[in-house]
């Protein structure tokens, strides 16, 4: 088996400024360097200043390009001190892959290209230009191409990819994410509601179809349905205060519920995890529209963790459902948009009515980070890379 590898990261090399990023990094050095097509000519409206490519190109793949050259710097010293058997690097961010194609190139030590989230299929991803799209798309096709194997976070993903691009298929291994069981050791609840309140928490980011709007809606409707009931539950947010550039407050009050949310704002793991433990239920928001079944929100598998009750809100095919049904979760899922269903789920949680699952949460120990590395130890071992 494998023991010793290298993991060349972004953040090795430290946070440049945009100055620091012009000055370091070449992309028609690097282009050179692994036999790209020169980009010819501008893409997009005419009407766009070079100024504006030019800084984009410079953001292509994504904002950590800066830190490619000063990282392969470092990753060779490492390499020639540690001499690993295999090097890993894992995504986003984007430029981590980039940084170790360059280094197994110039060593020779076999290369596992881990994408926890997709590349040119993520739905957010827009660079403004179709020379930068071509760009952005060959510099993908040359990572998967080179990497001795890739590995995928979810199986829709993994399926997605390859389809698409077919060459990947031999070479591709799915391993889930998962959470470390040490970092709940010494978890004390957090409460901020009395005892016979009902607290609902959400911990992440709302952003893209990914909308808070629902959940303010479904809280109000259940205030309707069941007023005295219906102002016992308390939906907290834990994480950016905003949502397409409007205070999460605001939004509330325009829905009618800023008495019944609480926003506490970006706060350190253990703070979070120690609210999530305060709480009677969490809620997992999906998105909706094209690739919103090949993610699954990392933040699940600390739910799971947690062992509370879960409303989900995921868009058909995610494999977050899934991963309900192997944890044996007590959870309710429905489509993201359903505002019905997701006031329906509140309602029945804030009374003690809860959907029955056999043996509950007997599934969630195989979901522990321990089990994610044996899986990734396999790879490393594996012919492909290895041989």
């Amino acid at each position: 088996m494998v023991s010793r590898f290298a993991s060349p990261t972004a953040k090795a090399a430290g946070h440049p400024t945009m100055t620091d990023m012009q000055s370091t990094i070449d992309n028609r050095q690097f282009a050179t360097s692994v036999g790209a097509p020169p980009l010819r000519r501008l893409g997009g409206t005419h009407n766009r200043s070079i100024r504006d490519w030019v800084s984009r190109l410079l953001m292509t793949p994504d904002s950590r390009i800066g830190w490619i050259a000063p990282a392969v710097r470092a990753g060779l010293r490492a390499i020639r001190k540690r001499r690993p058997s295999v090097i890993l690097s894992s995504s986003p961010y984007m430029s981590a892959h980039l940084i170790a194609l360059l280094l197994s190139r110039r060593t020779r030590v076999p290369w596992v290209a881990d994408f926890r989230d997709p590349w040119r299929d993520n739905p957010f991803r827009e660079l403004g230009y179709a020379s930068l799209e071509r760009w952005d798309a060959w510099l993908e096709r040359v990572v998967l191409t080179r990497a001795a194997h890739v590995v995928c976070s979810t199986p829709t993903m993994t399926d997605h990819l390859c389809r698409r691009l077919p060459f990947v298929a031999d070479k591709c291994t799915t391993i889930l994410n998962g959470f470390d069981a040490e970092s709940f050791y010494g978890i004390e609840p957090t409460r901020v509601a009395p005892c016979e309140d009902f607290v609902l928490t959400h911990c992440g980011q709302f952003y893209g179809s990914r909308s808070p709007d629902v959940w303010f809606a479904a809280l109000k409707r259940v205030a309707e349905w069941s007023p005295k009931p219906g102002r016992r539950v308390h939906l907290m947010l834990i994480g950016p205060e905003t949502f397409d550039g409007q205070p999460l407050r605001e939004l509330a009050a325009a829905a009618g519920v800023a008495d019944r949310v609480r926003i506490l704002g970006v706060k350190t793991h253990r703070e979070t995890l120690s609210y999530m433990a305060g709480s009677d239920a969490l809620i997992l928001a999906g998105s909706t529209g094209i690739g919103s079944e090949l993610q699954v929100p990392n933040k699940l598998f600390e739910y799971l963790a947690m062992r509370k009750p879960i409303i989900a809100a995921l868009s058909q095919g995610n494999p977050g459902i899934s991963v309900l049904k192997q944890a044996r979760a007590v959870a309710h899922v429905c489509p993201p948009s359903d505002e019905v269903g997701i006031a329906t789920a509140v309602e029945k949680f804030a009374a003690g009515l809860y959907p029955e699952v056999e043996d509950p949460w007997t599934g969630v120990e195989q979901f522990e980070r321990s089990h994610r590395a044996e899986e990734l130890a396999a790879v490393f071992a594996g012919e492909k890379v290895s041989g």
